[in-house]
């Protein structure tokens, strides 16, 4: 008989979207890729979440493969609202800065869109983002 590797994972308290609360689960984390005008989608990597034994986020686990190692190209992210970080917001805007001349509506609809390059900012706003 053949031997069979053991693999030990951690049981942790997580949030379950599903159960709408906090469950006891391994993590799995899945990236998925859409295609929007066919429908279709494919699974493009899932492992398990174990921060204790190799010290990564799930957004660590994430953007590894998918975007360090750029071979998965993309135009939109979506994502849960709980990954929406400042850091990730900056790594996201550093892969695809908005081209200057992109319009924009900068005023909640009171104007018309604007080209990108034509906005003003204020100092807080070119320190804290807009």
């Amino acid at each position: 008989m053949g031997q069979r590797a053991q693999v030990h994972y951690t049981v942790r308290r997580q949030s379950s979207g599903n159960a709408h609360g906090i469950i006891k689960g391994i993590g799995v984390v899945t990236c998925v890729v859409v295609n929007p005008h066919t429908a279709q989608y494919w699974v493009m990597d899932d492992r398990i979440h174990d921060p204790d034994g190799d010290g990564q986020s799930k957004l660590d686990h994430m953007l590894a493969n998918a975007v360090h190692d750029q071979w998965l190209p993309f135009r939109t992210v979506l994502m849960e609202p709980w990954y929406a970080t400042k850091n990730l917001m900056l790594f996201i805007e550093s892969k695809c800065p908005l081209k200057g001349n992109r319009y924009v509506d900068d005023s909640a609809g009171q104007s018309p869109d604007q080209r990108v390059d034509s906005l003003t900012w204020t100092q807080e706003q070119t320190q804290c983002g807009k």
